[in-house]
């Protein structure tokens, strides 16, 4: 039986990255489609997974038309899709079925950020309800860095939310922003249920800074061989849209809302990387 995962997290990430690592490694199968968001519709939404919403947009736009992206047009994506939609109840059983093509593979599974956000007794169901108990891994980013690639993200998709240093200081403040940077209380919260072999916390910074021996550790974790075709063959991770400097106002306003998640999450974990102590 293939070993199963779970990667929980978090946005802005690199997942998506990660994800394309997999799908090169002869060894690890993923879904052709990124994020199934899966398990939050089962919790939250019980008779129509948010993807099989969006899913059904797509496909009433035709497959033809230009706003859909080129990677959904293709032919693997679509037979995963209808796949997907086709689902009647959400179940174990169902979500086990998304994943029969890997059955081949030594490892199989999937990453959607937002699962991070399921409460304890969540996260407990998902692993009572699975036969093949998953291992779950987390990716945690610099939290001021990665605040400011989420306004930056903000600005690109939701201008009016973040228009002034007051509306910026605002989204910093609420407490959907405050909650996603509390790494310390997701680190307590996932060791609460899950025990340790099948736990993994792994740093952005690190990937960053060494792609193939964070690509070997994340192997590790899931006790499968690392290949050389799973290294980025174009643009590494970090690179794409250049980045512009993180405002001082918005540092200042980050140290005020999480300056002691780092030294929390040393604390928890043994280390953090350097980048952190020097917030980015």
């Amino acid at each position: 039986m293939s070993k199963f995962f779970i990667g929980m997290g978090f946005q802005k990430c690199a997942t998506t990255w990660l994800s394309m690592r997999f799908k090169r490694s002869s060894n690890i199968w993923v879904p052709p489609i990124n994020e199934l968001h899966f398990w939050d519709s089962y919790f939250y939404g019980k008779q129509l997974p948010v993807q099989k919403q969006l899913a059904n947009r797509w496909f009433e736009n035709g497959l033809n038309s230009k706003s859909i992206d080129q990677k959904i047009k293709s032919a693997e994506n679509v037979e995963y899709w209808r796949k997907y939609i086709s689902i009647e109840s959400l179940n174990a059983d169902a979500y086990n079925t998304l994943f029969s093509e890997g059955s081949q593979h030594m490892v199989k599974g999937e990453i959607t950020p937002s699962y991070i956000s399921l409460s304890e007794d969540q996260v407990k169901t998902i692993d009572e309800l699975m036969n093949n108990k998953p291992h779950y891994f987390v990716i945690m980013r610099e939290p001021m860095a990665r605040l400011w690639s989420q306004i930056r993200h903000e600005k690109r998709l939701r201008p009016r939310n973040v228009e002034t240093e007051q509306d910026i200081e605002n989204f910093i403040e609420s407490q959907f922003v405050k909650d996603q940077y509390r790494y310390d209380l997701y680190i307590e919260k996932m060791r609460s249920v899950i025990p340790d072999d099948r736990l993994g916390f792994f740093f952005f910074e690190d990937m960053v800074e060494d792609e193939e021996s964070f690509l070997k550790n994340v192997c590790s974790f899931l006790d499968t061989p690392y290949e050389e075709v799973m290294k980025s063959q174009d643009k590494k991770v970090g690179e794409g849209r250049k980045s512009s400097k993180c405002p001082d106002f918005v540092m200042k306003k980050s140290l005020e809302v999480h300056g002691d998640v780092v030294e929390k999450v040393e604390a928890l974990l043994g280390r953090v990387p350097r980048r952190w102590k020097d917030h980015g």
